[in-house]
């Protein structure tokens, strides 16, 4: 169960994560107002710093999530994989918290809201989950909870 991705899944991971972070990027560079589609601008409309929290903290979340699946940086960078790990979980927070705030609007009816509240709640679920378990020193455990919970990440 604990297999560790190989390189080529790595790769694939990552160029996924970073394709989705850039086209995410739109709504900062050139303003949520203007990037959304007409259905996605009426949500975003009047909420549009809830809105950016929620994108910002999935593309933050997706690039450190991706650097901290690679075992040799693990190994030889443990400061920087403790610290990236901690950026994560604060962007997974953020976007996580926006994300439920933006799940009331949600567009497909009551579907869509629950599904949009309970994939932000589970988000933030299996982020605390992980860093409790790394924090009692259960790297095993701890690894499997960040594994679901950036396959969460990569509901965006």
């Amino acid at each position: 169960m604990t297999r560790v991705i190989n390189h080529a899944g790595w790769v694939l991971l990552t160029i996924g994560a970073l394709l989705i972070a850039v086209l995410s990027s739109r709504y900062f560079l050139l303003g949520a107002e203007v990037a959304a589609p007409p259905p996605l601008l009426a949500m975003v409309s009047g909420r549009t710093v809830t809105f950016l929290l929620h994108v910002g903290g999935g593309i933050i979340a997706l690039a450190a999530g991706a650097w901290n699946f690679l075992e040799w940086s693990r190994v030889r960078y443990l400061n920087l994989h403790r610290w990236l790990g901690r950026i994560y979980l604060v962007s997974v927070l953020v976007g996580g918290l926006a994300g439920l705030s933006l799940a009331i609007t949600a567009q497909g009816g009551l579907a869509g809201k629950f599904g949009f509240g309970m994939l932000a709640i589970l988000w933030i679920v299996t982020a605390v989950f992980a860093y409790r378990r790394i924090r009692q020193f259960d790297i095993e455990s701890h690894r499997r909870w960040m594994i679901r919970n950036y396959a969460l990440t990569f509901a965006a």
